[in-house]
């Protein structure tokens, strides 16, 4: 559930797949012309979206505000706080940059939603959850990161900084092998789940087996609501994964990078731990590789 902590627009983005009819066209509006939603009466509102006063309480009542004030009020404080930070804009949407006529216009359209989707991300975590989590890795004596399609991939790359902290870590984004990597493990290791949409299947069955037999279980996704949230001892929240194919503006900002930003500092936070070694596992490493590289 949101908090009144969390970034308005990030929850709004998130509840977006979840909402009624109603609450669907008021969470667009907000999405789009956030500047314009603030300063909107509640009875322009209502003609705007098409909607009534009864829904839009209750748009406001998901996002935890006891009024349409409190959310108007809460909308300006978000706003003026992207505007410090330099927070990107919404989304721009596939069919809107299809109508790009310059490579350039692209090029500037995917950084800045990479960038938002850092923002995103960073907002939606919960720094103590995060201490949490990697208390808990630091306790295992293996770790086994799993995941299927993008997500799962993203643990390829993951792997190598959790491999340098010193504990044996494998990786899997095929789902037979799920079960044939966490059965090994012992009470006190840990099933590190991988799953921005937090809709696969096949990473729930892993979950489940996981904690059958007695792992510990991190799950790094989008969608609180999801069982692969909601099944794990330990829930990562990422930014909001794109909710329509019209949405997905880039692959990587959107699935990819927000699971690998907070796998990576997972691993990079566990390293620090035991910073000496963590060290001198990187810098052994960057030493060998210097051979293999081609000097002109």
């Amino acid at each position: 559930m949101p908090t009144k902590a969390s970034d308005l627009l990030t929850e709004i983005e998130r509840l977006l797949p979840t909402c009624s009819a109603g609450q669907a066209r008021i969470a667009r509006f907000v999405l789009d012309a956030p500047d314009e939603a603030q300063h909107i009466s509640l009875a322009q509102l209502c003609k705007r979206c098409k909607t009534s006063e009864p829904v839009v309480f209750a748009f406001c009542s998901l996002l935890q505000c006891g009024g349409y004030r409190e959310f108007k009020m809460r909308l300006a404080e978000n706003l003026g706080a992207r505007r410090a930070r330099g927070t990107p804009q919404p989304v721009i949407e596939d069919k809107t940059l299809a109508e790009h006529s310059h490579p350039g216009s692209i090029l500037t359209a995917i950084a800045d939603q990479y960038r938002r989707s850092i923002e995103a991300t960073a907002a939606s975590l919960d720094p103590e959850r995060f201490a949490v989590a990697v208390e808990r890795l630091s306790k295992a004596a293996r770790i086994v990161l799993l995941g299927v399609g993008i997500s799962g991939n993203v643990g390829f790359v993951v792997q190598q900084n959790f491999i340098r902290t010193g504990i044996p870590t494998a990786w899997t984004n095929d789902p037979n092998l799920f079960f044939t990597h966490l059965a090994p493990l012992s009470k006190g290791d840990v099933c590190l789940a991988l799953s921005q949409t937090g809709s696969q299947k096949d990473t729930l069955d892993g979950i489940r087996f996981a904690r059958q037999r007695g792992l510990e279980v991190i799950s790094i996704t989008s969608d609180p609501r999801s069982p692969i949230a909601t099944e794990a001892g330990v829930l990562l929240l990422t930014g909001p994964a794109p909710v329509e194919a019209h949405t997905y503006l880039s692959i990587g900002a959107q699935l990819a990078l927000p699971v690998l930003m907070v796998a990576d500092a997972l691993a990079v936070a566990l390293g620090a731990r035991n910073h000496d070694a963590f060290l001198e596992r990187s810098q052994a490493t960057a030493e060998a590789m210097k051979r293999r590289t081609i000097r002109s």
